[in-house]
């Protein structure tokens, strides 16, 4: 398994973009359901706003 610091930084020691630094954590820690909760969770807070928005 990659060291850690490998999944974050590139051997050239630029930091690899954001989206790849999260999956890449949560492969390393099995934390593969974190997206879809968070996306569930974002969902849900937003789609009553986006509602009253569009029937207002």
């Amino acid at each position: 398994m990659a060291d850690w610091w490998d999944t974050l930084w590139r051997t050239d020691g630029k930091a690899r973009p954001f989206e790849m630094n999260t999956n890449a954590l949560e492969a390393a820690t099995g934390d593969m359901s974190s997206r879809s909760q968070r996306q569930a969770h974002v969902l849900s807070r937003a789609t009553p706003a986006v509602s009253a928005i569009t029937n207002a």
